[in-house]
């Protein structure tokens, strides 16, 4: 079990650390709206990147409660 943890933890960090849709949010909203903002961005990444590993690892892969079909229209 220490294994599995310890290996999904190490891709998980190397997925992390690869520039991506990620990286360039976090560029443009440093560059426009300032560091502190980009800070901020950052954190909010890191923690649902840590929530959905959590989850994955945990065996539930699904991030968010099913959504009822829309029937109005």
């Amino acid at each position: 079990m220490l294994t599995a943890l310890l290996g999904a933890t190490g891709v998980l960090a190397l997925l992390t650390l690869v520039p991506g849709p990620d990286m360039a949010m976090v560029t443009k909203r440093a560059v426009t709206r300032g560091r502190a903002d980009g800070l901020i961005t950052v954190a909010g990444i890191a923690v649902g990147l840590l929530i959905r590993g959590a989850k994955t690892w945990r065996g539930s892969p699904r991030c968010s409660p099913p959504r009822p079909r829309c029937t109005w229209w």
